[in-house]
């Protein structure tokens, strides 16, 4: 095999296993990530952190029952009343049509030969929340019935600085870092890292809504 064969296939296997990092930075980002901690009576208890959970100590609600425009401008409305007066409502797979299904009939298609009934933001109480489908917000998930409400001048990633504790700089930015320890001349090892973490300004700034 020619070396130029070899480096093309490198980097395409770099490409593709960066694409994957980032839905995992994603992944966690939006329902967190496990990790084993211990409770009080020194058991071993599974524990998960991220956007999705950090807005749940923030605004929630349940207008699945009674879903209109009303009730939706009442319950969205309350993260707008701290942060950012911009945020982004990441919405499950059934989340913005049962959204739209509110407003399509409210259209005067009479005059009209085509009409786009695509719902891309809701302007309340000052604000403005910018509606996005979420893929990874499905029924698998658990969420597809859900709206999360972010902002995103208050929740934001953090990267790490200083050494670890074999006295090594800490950096946040994404590197490869190889595996030598089992790595071999004919195969080598190694993985794409980041090092981040959330922070959190203001949780009241955000909300989890659950609509269908």
């Amino acid at each position: 095999m020619s070396n130029k064969v070899t480096t093309k296939y490198l980097e395409d296997m770099q490409l593709e296993r960066m694409k994957k990092h980032g839905r995992d930075l994603e992944y966690a980002a939006v329902f967190g990530q496990k990790r084993t901690t211990t409770d009080a009576s020194s058991r071993n208890v599974t524990a998960t952190e991220g956007a999705m959970q950090t807005a749940l100590r923030g605004w929630t609600g349940d207008i699945s029952g009674a879903l209109n425009a009303t009730n939706i401008e009442k319950e969205f409305s309350r993260p707008f009343a701290y942060g950012s007066s911009t945020k982004i409502g990441l919405c499950g797979r059934n989340a913005r049509a049962s959204i739209r299904a509110l407003f399509e009939t409210r259209i005067n298609v009479e005059n009209l030969e085509t009409v786009n009934l695509k719902l891309s933001y809701i302007d309340m109480n000052g604000g403005r929340l910018f509606l996005i489908d979420h893929p990874f917000m499905d029924t698998d998930s658990g969420y597809a019935g859900h709206i999360l409400i972010v902002d995103p001048s208050q929740f934001q990633a953090v990267y790490p600085s200083g050494k670890n504790m074999d006295g090594s700089k800490l950096t946040g930015k994404t590197k490869f870092v190889m595996n030598t320890a089992e790595s071999t001349f004919a195969l080598e090892k190694g993985d794409w890292v980041t090092y981040l973490g959330f922070e959190n300004k203001n949780s009241n700034a955000h909300g989890v809504f659950r609509i269908v």
